[in-house]
């Protein structure tokens, strides 16, 4: 039976050279040989050579006819039901306030829904089956909601072609670009036409209609905007924008209509997201065994690969010697009279040049693969300092970094008397919790912190709670096992009482329940950050401001109205946490750039608002550890079989705790908030800042 710890094969392929090579490969994919009782040799077997774009309709040939069995499909159901039982934000998805951007949604009522369709036989596809769970997620709109699994794990459909939202002053109302289109207009000496229409419909309506059901989870359409443009942002961290890495088949046929007049037409491709070896995968149903059941074919070795397709298939080494000679654009200057020899235009080889050539600091190892991607910058003209983080993902030994970059800028800026601060949030979609804490505190020494959040309070995690808590209270508090365990989600004892400023003395008093929309929640809790042992499980590091009462905690080197915070609505999860402390502990004004073109306001962060992302490898972890660790056969007996995931999953994960303000039983999540101010992209440049 498929488990979500079973290791099969599946690590997501890199996405971060698809820009470059999708429009080399638009007009360059495997040719269309596949027999029709074979849809997927073709595809499969390039995808086994190394090559990784095809065209979408070849793609969807294939997927599109992957055998639906409803036993395997229910059994799915069974087990996403009773993860998102765990799901914190049920019951106010269910009945949202009014100030909540987008329509309500009854997530277990949904998931009866397709349940009764599995058992009436309204699927006649897998393809059709995993579609509707994925629209189910983006109805959620929270990006902690992720699932990765089945055959929409395999393929992303991606445009060759990137769009920009821009205005030519940045108040003016924008238009809409191609980028490829803008850069040649540059280089060449035209003027770039907009784009009105899409396929033939209205440019705006074709896009909202396309980020829709294919949504990253954002809290309003205007992010759902954003996240289909192309960024620098996104491009130092090798992302991409979602219009080109959609998880749903839109068509084969992709044409843009300009202003002038004149059209561009091309074809949706479809991009391979899996780099391991898969055998011979031929038919739908070889696809179905491998990414539904998550079966290697039989007698196939993917440690020693050999060949398994016809020689028909080979796909021919190129030819050296018939390699284009490559066209000689205006040579980049990526070079600087800052005393840094490193900067994003020479750490990306000419690809990235929106960012200043001289910044003041970067974080070690600046560079789109590796960690490094802190920069910060000095506008002498305005006496202005520019600190960007596009990202709070690091590990290892690159947290230390990134403490130490946010304080060479906050030193390098205070030196040289910089008066105002722009902290860039743009494409910023979280990381380390920790990274948004200590990155408030290094800029606000003398504010503690707000870690106020919650769960939903159900049978599942109080069983969890209840178990874990009273094993952890009966262990040496020195222990290896009492150590190792003391940021576990299920022990309440070493959080503090919102309430009372003082440690839960029992799981019963932590899941005390709080009810509202016909849901129950427990009580806020806080982090208590100057427990050692707490930070470091928690963390992986003590920061030593929490722990070490007598350092001395120096004066902010600018007041809140000195800082200003600048985000295009797609900051989300730890970046939101960053966001929430910066404007409501410190006071901090913030600035949105981007969005639909509508007058208005729009939010800072639209991303998820949530305090922790839990993932199902971590729940069925906690669920299996209640026998093997904590010894409690009865609460382990009392859970459903978690082995039996029905269909494979790669990754799945929700939200388990909502971030909560101190005075408000609203969680975050469903909270308005508008920035100070919204500007549009400016055409003449889009994101130095």
């Amino acid at each position: 039976m498929p488990s979500a710890n079973k290791s099969r094969r599946h690590k997501a392929v890199d996405f971060k050279t698809i820009e470059a090579e999708s429009s080399a490969h638009a007009n360059n994919c495997i040719p269309d040989t596949t027999v029709s009782d074979l849809p997927c040799l073709n595809i499969m077997s390039a995808a086994a050579q190394g090559v990784y774009i095809f065209t979408a309709s070849d793609v969807f040939d294939c997927i599109g006819r992957v055998p639906f069995h409803a036993a395997v499909a229910s059994r799915f159901v069974d087990y996403y039901n009773d993860t998102l039982q765990f799901q914190s934000t049920l019951g106010f998805l269910q009945s949202p306030p009014e100030e909540y951007q987008q329509p309500p949604i009854n997530v277990e009522q949904e998931l009866q829904t397709i349940r009764a369709n599995i058992s009436s036989g309204a699927y006649k596809s897998q393809y059709d089956f995993e579609a509707q769970v994925q629209l189910l997620i983006s109805r959620m709109h929270d990006s902690h909601v992720t699932l990765d699994a089945g055959i929409l794990s395999a393929f992303r459909f991606v445009s060759p072609y990137t769009l920009l939202s821009l205005s030519q002053d940045g108040l003016e109302e924008p238009k809409l670009y191609i980028n490829e289109d803008l850069l040649a207009a540059a280089q060449e000496g035209y003027v770039s036409s907009p784009v009105v229409k899409i396929n033939n419909v209205d440019a705006t309506e074709y896009l909202t209609s396309l980020a829709s059901p294919n949504s990253d989870g954002y809290l309003e359409p205007h992010a759902d905007w954003n996240s289909l443009m192309s960024s620098p942002a996104a491009d130092i961290q090798g992302s991409l924008s979602l219009f080109q890495r959609l998880p749903l088949y839109p068509g084969n046929d992709l044409s843009f209509t300009f202003q002038n007049g004149t059209t561009l037409d091309t074809i949706w491709l479809a991009m391979y997201a899996d780099i391991e070896q898969t055998g011979p995968l031929t038919t739908p149903g070889d696809f179905y065994n491998y990414f539904v059941l998550g079966l290697t074919p039989a007698g196939f070795d993917p440690i020693n690969p050999t060949v398994w397709w016809p020689t028909e298939y080979n796909i021919p080494d190129e030819d050296d010697s018939e390699e284009s000679v490559p066209s000689s654009g205006p040579k980049i200057d990526c070079g600087s009279s800052a005393g840094l020899g490193v900067n994003w235009c020479n750490a990306t080889g000419g690809q990235v040049i929106a960012y200043p050539n001289n910044p003041i600091v970067v974080q070690d190892g600046l560079s789109i693969t590796a960690a490094g991607a802190v920069s910060g910058y000095l506008l002498n003209d305005m006496s202005t300092g520019v600190l960007s983080v596009p990202t709070f993902y690091q590990d290892g030994l690159s947290v230390l970094d990134y403490f130490n970059v946010i304080d060479w800028f906050i030193g390098n800026a205070t030196e040289k008397n910089t008066k105002r601060v722009v902290v860039d949030l743009q494409q910023n979609s979280g990381g380390l919790v920790l990274l948004a804490l200590t990155t408030f505190q290094q800029f606000f020494p003398t504010l503690p912190p707000y870690t106020g959040s919650r769960i939903r309070s159900h049978h599942f995690a109080n069983m969890l709670g209840n178990a874990y808590t009273e094993w952890w209270q009966s262990l040496d508090p020195d222990s290896t096992e009492s150590q190792d365990n003391a940021a576990s989600e299920w022990i309440a004892v070493n959080r503090i009482n919102a309430a009372t400023g003082r440690n839960f003395a029992s799981w019963a008093e932590y899941a005390s329940p709080v009810t509202d929309r016909d849901d129950k929640f427990s009580q806020k809790q806080l982090y208590n950050l100057t427990d050692e042992t707490f930070d470091f499980d928690m963390f992986g590091w003590v920061y030593q401001p929490w722990v070490d009462r007598s350092s001395e905690k120096g004066d902010a080197s600018w007041t809140p109205d000195e800082i200003v915070l600048l985000t295009d609505g797609l900051c989300s999860s730890a970046c939101a946490i960053f966001v929430e402390l910066m404007t409501e502990i410190a006071g901090v004004r913030t600035i949105t750039v981007g969005g639909r073109s509508q007058n208005g306001p729009m939010q800072t962060a639209s991303g998820n608002r949530g305090a922790a992302v839990y993932t199902t490898s971590e729940l069925d972890y906690d669920i299996a550890n209640l026998k093997t660790l904590v010894g409690n056969d009865a609460a382990y007996n009392s859970f459903p079989d978690r082995n039996d995931t029905g269909m494979f999953t790669n990754y799945v994960s929700f939200n388990i705790r909502d971030q909560m303000r101190p005075d408000d039983l609203i969680p975050l999540q469903f909270r308005y908030e508008a920035s100070d101010c919204r500007f549009d992209m400016g055409q003449s440049s889009p994101l130095r800042t």
